[in-house]
């Protein structure tokens, strides 16, 4: 299904697709943000993108059982890409917001962009080279690699932590034990450790929030 509507300078297409897959894979290049959510229905994935100067362009196909999304090149006017992303008052690149069924087995990866993620219920396994990545209250196991910016990882409970950074730092909101010397490397598990939360730097930072009853 595919839906687009130019309203007040914003330009949106949507695309979904019924489907049965139990794993995910999306391809982003530069992005604004990524905002994830789970689908109300447990078949049907869907996708929301969101630009300024001209229409999202991407495809939602299913491949031998696996749901697939993939940035095709975009072609918009040089005042998009002349303005520095950092400096501009408005994105001028895409906003997603990304609808996934229940249990699935997600990747995400990108090169520039922002992440948001609360309460997603599903294995979610994330890559990026640069970005803000904020995620709450993960249900499933989580597995992060980013070379640059911050990770912020809000109420955790029931889970086996292994994070480590090589040059940013690493901070928890409470004492934790099996912190390394240097504090850049953290093995702890909080609660039952029923899930996993694994997390790779390079100069990231990282900030981690245990969930408190």
């Amino acid at each position: 299904m595919l839906f687009s509507v130019n309203s007040f300078g914003q330009k949106l297409i949507e695309k979904s697709i019924i489907s049965r897959a139990d794993q995910v894979v999306l391809e982003f290049d530069v992005i604004d943000q990524i905002e994830l959510f789970n689908a109300k229905a447990d078949t049907e994935f869907s996708i929301l993108g969101e630009g300024r100067t001209y229409f999202p362009d991407f495809n939602l196909k299913e491949v031998n059982g696996v749901v697939y999304l993939e940035e095709n090149n975009q072609v918009s006017d040089e005042e998009a890409y002349s303005v520095d992303k950092v400096c501009s008052i408005e994105p001028n690149f895409t906003s997603y917001q990304v609808f996934i069924p229940e249990g699935k087995k997600l990747y995400i990866s990108f090169i520039e962009g922002n992440f948001f993620a609360v309460d997603f219920k599903g294995e979610l396994n994330l890559m990026a080279e640069d970005g803000i990545l904020k995620l709450d209250h993960m249900s499933n196991s989580v597995n992060i690699r980013l070379s640059s910016g911050s990770i912020y990882a809000r109420n955790i409970e029931n889970t086996s932590i292994d994070a480590k950074t090589n040059l940013g730092l690493l901070i928890t909101d409470a004492p934790l034990e099996g912190l390394s010397e240097n504090k850049k490397h953290l093995m702890d598990t909080v609660g039952i450790g029923s899930k996993s939360l694994m997390i790779r730097t390079t100069m990231a930072n990282i900030y981690l929030n245990v969930s408190k009853d």
